[in-house]
């Protein structure tokens, strides 16, 4: 675990968005998502790690979900699962949205832990 902690860290960026998207890299390949992205108010991609199609699809449904509206049907989501977190920074409301291919092991609690971790990653990111 020190190891990967060490590699983390000797891949920061001082690029805003490409520390973004190596936060969002890192989350998905440890939690295991198919696909993590940070989304705007409109629904537009802000940073993402996994397909470029199904990325854009959850920064589109992101804020439908977050306010608890129903899904489209047609959706690539189909079989898959989604879960939403909204962060607020400096007063615009975003939104961290994963999505896996099967109900993990973990709880939602500990989804939507890795989510809250993650929002505090990229605050942090966008304070810099």
């Amino acid at each position: 675990m020190t190891i990967r902690c060490n590699e983390r860290h000797r891949r920061r960026a001082s690029d805003t968005r490409i520390a973004l998207a190596l936060q969002l890299d890192h989350v998905r390949e440890e939690a295991g998502f198919k696909a993590i992205v940070l989304a705007d108010p409109q629904g537009l991609v802000v940073s993402s790690s996994g397909e470029e199609r199904l990325c854009m699809e959850l920064a589109a449904l992101a804020p439908i979900a977050s306010r608890g509206e129903f899904l489209p049907l047609d959706t690539l989501l189909e079989g898959e699962w989604m879960h939403v977190r909204t962060l607020d920074y400096e007063g615009t409301e975003l939104f961290l949205a994963s999505c896996h291919e099967h109900w993990l092991d973990e709880s939602c609690a500990r989804l939507d832990t890795w989510l809250a971790a993650t929002g505090y990653g990229v605050k942090r990111i966008l304070a810099a």
